[in-house]
């Protein structure tokens, strides 16, 4: 999914972090970063084929997105 959103959005940076550790650490971390959104990808969104993304600046809510609709959802959402 990384890789198609580098290729999708040359312009975006697109960071991946499989590591362990709580959903509130990791969110920590991808803070810390500076990115502007999370996308969420664990056993239940992949079985439904969506990812959930969450914005970490502003007051947006967290959103389901089908997989195929990520990099024109990101697209919007950064511009």
């Amino acid at each position: 999914i990384a890789e198609q959103l580098r290729d999708a959005q040359p312009g975006i940076k697109v960071l991946l972090n499989c590591g362990g550790g709580s959903f509130k650490s990791q969110f920590k971390k991808a803070d810390k970063s500076g990115a502007v959104l999370a996308i969420v990808l664990g056993e239940d969104e992949l079985a439904a084929g969506r990812v959930a993304v969450k914005p970490l600046r502003g007051d947006g809510e967290q959103q389901s997105v089908a997989l195929e609709e990520l990099a024109n959802y990101i697209e919007n959402a950064l511009h």
